[in-house]
Formats: structure tokens, C-alpha cells, sequence
């Protein structure tokens, strides 16, 4: 082999050894470790899709290496290193934005249990309230924990937001319901006593048989021994003498015993003779005649 061509074989192994890749180009080892330093941050949540384009581009890259194209393998390193800049910074304004949302949205659950708690849900909805609870606690902690968990910390917090007003709507409901439900019974026992009054007035021509006898009263003339029962203090042994405006308890709370005993008294009292006028010194009886005008028990 001549000199001259000696010259031309080495010339050309020269040149095949500048173009082929005996190993990769700094730049894609520069871009390697940027890119893994990327993935160790928030990136896969809040630029996932730019972390995905750039963790592309550096298989490309790496493809080309493995091809021996060093010149085309730095230059796409080069743009792996620019777009991690890219992912980086989007990340950062991401996270940024989603720690404000988050902490928003855990301020608005608090306000909202607070105004459950005074519509008094932990007693008339305790379970959503308890719910609601449990979620703000829990974006709290993915707050504590992680960067990363903003996202999940406002989704927690909206959620115990929603609870919340759900419990308040809840407990204000059965509030009212319980309302309703007092007022109910306060008209049932009114028109009860309207119905059957526990008190009676007397009036002229009145005696203990008649008012037994009314049907607001016990709708049965034989159970006139029960009133005399209950006004013993006012009635005294005379229960054929009563007077205008006495105002008579009626006995509501008597046993079957206790009417079975006022019918017998009624069948076989033994009527005594006609009592005196009653003393002055009594203020509840008036100077008038008695209500029946004497003997009245039946």
C-alpha cells in the first residue's frame, strides 16, 4: 500500500470517529440528572403532561445515543434541559396557585361548620357534621404532608364545605320539624282542656250532679263524687251546697277503681240535711243562696 492511501483510509476512520458516539455527550447526562430532578419534585401533578413531553424527548435522546448520532443526541438534550426549564416553572406557578385554592378552600369549610355548629348540627345532624369534620381534618393532614397534595386538600375541603351546609340545612330542618311538632302538641293539649277543662266555674242553678252530668266535664251525672273528691277543702261534707263563682278542680288523672268508687258513693250517699249558710270569713262564697238553692246531689 502507498503513502497516498495510507493517508486517505486514515483520513476516512478520522472522520467516522468524529460523527459516531464512543460515549454520550455531556449535555445528555446534564439533561439526565435535570429531568430526574424535575420527576423528584410536584411536576406529575401540576404539569403532567409537560413532564410527560419532556421524559419523551430525553428517550429520544437516549435513542440517538444508543444510534450513535452524537451530534443529534446533544442537540435534543439541549431542548430536554429547556423544556424541563419550561415543566419546572409551570409547576412552581401550579403549586403555587394550587396551595392558595387549597387554603381558600379549607377557610370556607371552616366557616361553613362554624355556622353548623350554631345552627346545632352536632346535636340534630351529628353524623354529616361528624363527616364534615373528618374531611376538613383530612385536607388539613394532605396540606401537612405533602406539596404535592394540594389538589386532594381542596377536594377534601370542599367536600367538608358541601357536609357542612348539608348539616347546617339538615339540623335547621329537624329544628323546625321539633318546633312544629311542640306546637302541634301544644294545640292538642289546648283544645284538650277546652274539651275537658280541669277547672269548672260554678254557676246559678249549678249542683255537682249537673256539672258531672256536662259533657266537657265527665258526661255521666253518677261521677259528681269525684269533683266532691277533689274540692273537699272547699265542698267540706256538704256536697249538696256549692255557690256561684267557686272555681271546682276537676279530678282528669281518677282510675277505673277510683270511678267504680264515685258511682257506688253516688248510688248510696246519704244525704245530709240541709247545711247552714256559709260563714262570712269565707272570701270564695258569696252572700247569695247556694248555686242549687239547697239539698242538690242528685
Amino acid at each position: 500500500m502507498n503513502t497516498g492511501f495510507k493517508v486517505a483510509v486514515v483520513g476516512t476512520l478520522v472522520v467516522l470517529t468524529v460523527a459516531c458516539c464512543r460515549k454520550a455527550p455531556k449535555e445528555v447526562g446534564d439533561a439526565s440528572a435535570a429531568l430526574n430532578d424535575l420527576q423528584s419534585t410536584c411536576a406529575s401533578t401540576y404539569d403532567a403532561s409537560g413532564l410527560s413531553e419532556a421524559q419523551n424527548m430525553m428517550s429520544q435522546a437516549n435513542d440517538l445515543v444508543a444510534n450513535k448520532k452524537c451530534k443529534d443526541a446533544k442537540a435534543k438534550a439541549l431542548d430536554v434541559m429547556k423544556k424541563v426549564d419550561e415543566v419546572k416553572k409551570a409547576t412552581e406557578e401550579e403549586q403555587a396557585k394550587a396551595k392558595t385554592d387549597a387554603e381558600s378552600a379549607i377557610s370556607s369549610a371552616k366557616d361553613a361548620i362554624k355556622d353548623a355548629e350554631s345552627a346545632k348540627a352536632p346535636e340534630y345532624a351529628a353524623s354529616t357534621y361528624q363527616q364534615a369534620q373528618d374531611s376538613l381534618n383530612e385536607a388539613e393532614n394532605l396540606m401537612s404532608q405533602s406539596a404535592c397534595n394540594y389538589y386532594k386538600a381542596k377536594d377534601a375541603a370542599n367536600k367538608a364545605h358541601d357536609l357542612a351546609v348539608k348539616a347546617k340545612s339538615d339540623a335547621e330542618a329537624e329544628v323546625a320539624r321539633i318546633k312544629a311538632e311542640e306546637a302541634r302538641k301544644r294545640a292538642e293539649a289546648e283544645a284538650a282542656l277546652k274539651a275537658h277543662p280541669k277547672t269548672y266555674t260554678v254557676v246559678k242553678g249549678d249542683c255537682l250532679w249537673k256539672i258531672s252530668a256536662k259533657d266537657k266535664i265527665y258526661g255521666n251525672p253518677f261521677m259528681w263524687p269525684l269533683i266532691w273528691n277533689a274540692n273537699r277543702n272547699l265542698i267540706k261534707n256538704h256536697p249538696d251546697l256549692i255557690y256561684p263563682d267557686w272555681v271546682l278542680k276537676i279530678n282528669r288523672d281518677y282510675t277505673d277503681k277510683d270511678a267504680k268508687k264515685a258511682d257506688w258513693t253516688a248510688r248510696h250517699h246519704h244525704w245530709e240535711p240541709k247545711a247552714p249558710e256559709a260563714p262570712k270569713d269565707v272570701k270564695t262564697a258569696p252572700s247569695e243562696a247556694p248555686a242549687g238553692g239547697g239539698q242538690s246531689g242528685k
